[in-house]
């Protein structure tokens, strides 16, 4: 933690972490995230700073992949202080989400490798 001003504040980070549901359906038979969305935000809830982003965005996308027969829901949320990049899939009956973070002012110089991060995910 630094401080200015006598007030503490947070020093901002790059890094990733995998935050997993598991009881999406117990009886493995639900393969399909009904509302994206709200998956999300409940993720967030492991991560105060992701809340902060979606709170306070400028800007936040989202879209689908297919890889290797697995739906993905990939978000990129810009905040004032953190960029994150996430992406979403389910696999027996389970939320998996990998989340990779950076500080707003660097997420330009490091895009590539970041999104490479995101773009390997792959649950076994």
């Amino acid at each position: 933690m630094g401080v200015m001003g006598g007030t503490p504040r947070k020093v901002q980070t790059q890094g990733a972490f995998v935050v997993t549901f598991g009881r999406a359906g117990e009886d493995k038979k639900f393969n399909k995230l009904g509302d994206v969305e709200a998956t999300l935000q409940g993720f967030a809830g492991a991560d105060y700073d992701l809340q902060d982003a979606l709170v306070g965005a400028t800007d936040k996308k989202n879209s689908q992949h297919e890889k290797d027969g697995e739906l993905f829901y990939d978000y990129e949320v810009t905040g004032a202080d953190l960029h994150y990049l996430a992406s979403i899939t389910l696999k027996s009956g389970k939320v998996f989400a990998l989340f990779v973070k950076s500080p707003t002012k660097n997420y330009a110089v490091d895009r590539d490798k970041l999104k490479a991060i995101v773009d390997s995910f792959t649950v076994l």
